[in-house]
């Protein structure tokens, strides 16, 4: 019989800042790929992500 594994899990967030970007370009290049933000938050849960990944903007 094996003994339990130790595991240390490290997270490391960085912020990397907010471009300007024209909105009408940037959803003709990623508008296929941009979620809601309720499918995005489901898929980051579904992921493992549980950090609040929602920030205002105020």
């Amino acid at each position: 019989q094996y003994e339990p594994v130790q595991v240390r899990v490290v997270r490391q967030f960085q912020r990397l800042g907010v471009v300007q970007a024209n909105p009408q370009a940037y959803l003709q290049q990623y508008g296929v790929q941009l979620l809601d933000a309720s499918t995005l938050a489901q898929q980051a849960r579904s992921a493992g992500v549980v950090e609040d990944i929602v920030s205002s903007l105020s």
